[in-house]
């Protein structure tokens, strides 16, 4: 994988995490929707013989744009309990896809009438259940035990705040995002100090002193939102207050081992495919359009002590 041209702007703070704005300059522009227009979808249970099953879901784009779903998103809307992404998502204009995704609400199967915002799940239950297989040199997720450790990853959060009715990751995350001073102070760095530039079309995240998250996107224009949800889910990864960062040099080694990160075709599509690659310390996952155009790259530090086990 090869990322030429690439622009780092100086680091931002926001609370304890520090970011990076990246420019990607040869990354060509395609435009689909990211982020706001997730809320164009409709999401429905996935029905089998026995009924809707638990790891799979149903979604229909209705409009006449293609939408990217980030890998890590939190979904409700329609559905008889919240899920989240393995991996991210690409709904064509006017089609209905089966997704893959995990249960991050326990105490409910049936509708519903709370609407609830929609989050990106904490960096740690998006990378909960991966093993890396060294013989094909990627990141695999554990069938078997990647929902029980998305659960621990949950209870964890329960632990620190209560548990709540229907174990639902959006409600611990709303409340939480105004009970802590963590969360507090991101959400008021990401109003008053976040600086989202015009063409910006990648970050990388740092937390207590070590690259936690780099994502690029090929419209830059979702950029924004995109950032925002990424950055109060990270937040419930940090353990302290204190705003550790890296210096430049880190960034650029680190964004060399990901440069230098073979990858492998994982999933093939009709619109195009999905790649990944990686190390016993890098978690690279990359889509691509069937012209070879590059829709959006993320590479996870599974070093980083956040998600050393998870």
């Amino acid at each position: 994988m090869t990322t030429n041209n690439l622009r780092v702007a100086p680091p931002q703070q926001i609370g304890p995490l520090q970011i990076w704005p990246l420019l990607w300059e040869n990354l060509a522009t395609h435009q689909f929707g990211i982020s706001a227009d997730l809320n164009q979808l409709e999401f429905a249970e996935l029905e089998e013989e026995e009924g809707p099953v638990v790891g799979w879901i149903q979604v229909h784009n209705p409009t006449d744009h293609p939408i990217l779903i980030p890998s890590g998103w939190v979904v409700a809307q329609g559905l008889l309990q919240e899920r989240t992404l393995i991996s991210p998502e690409y709904i064509e204009a006017s089609t209905t896809s089966a997704i893959q995704v995990s249960c991050v609400e326990k105490g409910r199967w049936e509708k519903t009438a709370i609407t609830r915002k929609v989050v990106r799940a904490p960096i740690s239950i998006l990378a909960a259940g991966f093993n890396f297989d060294s013989n094909k040199g990627i990141w695999v997720v554990d069938q078997n035990t990647r929902q029980d450790r998305v659960w621990k990853q949950i209870e964890n959060y329960e632990c620190r705040s209560g548990a709540r009715e229907t174990h639902s990751l959006t409600q611990i995350l709303e409340e939480d995002a105004e009970k802590f001073e963590i969360q507090r102070k991101v959400s008021k760095d990401i109003r008053e100090v976040l600086n989202v530039y015009p063409k910006q079309n990648g970050v990388l995240i740092a937390l207590e002193g070590k690259p936690l998250l780099s994502e690029f996107f090929s419209n830059p224009e979702g950029i924004a939102t995109t950032l925002n949800k990424t950055l109060m889910a990270a937040s419930f990864d940090a353990q302290s207050e204190k705003n550790f960062g890296i210096d430049r040099e880190t960034v650029l080694k680190y964004l060399a081992e990901v440069r230098a990160t073979k990858i492998h075709l994982t999933q093939e599509e009709t619109w195009g495919a999905h790649f990944s690659g990686g190390t016993d310390h890098l978690d690279t996952r990359l889509t691509k359009f069937g012209d070879e155009r590059v829709l959006q790259v993320s590479t996870l530090n599974r070093n980083h002590p956040a998600l050393v086990g998870v």
